[in-house]
């Protein structure tokens, strides 16, 4: 869930970035650690890995282009089975006191429509001093869902994990 209290977004995030295996991200807006759906997301993605059930679809890193005081975003989604719901979880927060994972941060979503391959929804623009945080979510026929990794305007590094560290000191 995005409001994880235990595991939160920024470092599950991290972690799954640097996952080298084939893999899919679910994330659910506004669940917490203990709902999460109450779904059986771990069996039914294995058995889709073993072929004893479809594949869950793949989604793209969404893009972002200004359009006036709002925001087009777009991702790709594919896969076997047919879409039935494909939307846009977004979040806005003070730059200076983000916490993402906080019991009241609500995220909002807009669903998006298809032109081909993309997929994109208009969304207003993060107001001045505040930071957005968007990501794509969809469910298909067989109920299987994917999150596409999340993007953020203004860019935000603390969002996208920890500082690199300093590099080791070198001897002469």
């Amino acid at each position: 869930g995005t409001n994880d209290r235990f595991f939160l977004m920024p470092l599950v995030l991290e972690t799954w970035r640097h996952i080298p295996s084939p893999k899919r991200l679910v994330m659910l807006p506004n669940d917490n650690h203990s709902q999460v759906g109450n779904e059986e997301f771990p069996l039914r993605y294995f058995n889709s890995v073993f072929g004893a059930a479809p594949a869950f679809p793949e989604a793209t890193n969404p893009t972002v282009k200004p359009d006036g005081a709002n925001l087009v975003l777009t991702s790709q989604v594919t896969g076997p089975s047919k879409l039935t719901k494909v939307d846009f979880c977004v979040m806005c927060m003070p730059r200076d006191k983000f916490a993402p994972n906080h019991a009241d941060t609500k995220w909002t979503l807009y669903p998006a429509t298809q032109a081909g391959d993309d997929w994109t929804a208009t969304v207003p623009g993060p107001p001045p001093g505040e930071q957005l945080i968007a990501y794509l979510h969809a469910e298909d026929e067989t109920g299987a869902k994917v999150s596409s990794d999340t993007v953020e305007v203004p860019e935000f590094p603390k969002w996208r994990g920890l500082p690199e560290p300093p590099p080791a000191p070198t001897t002469p």
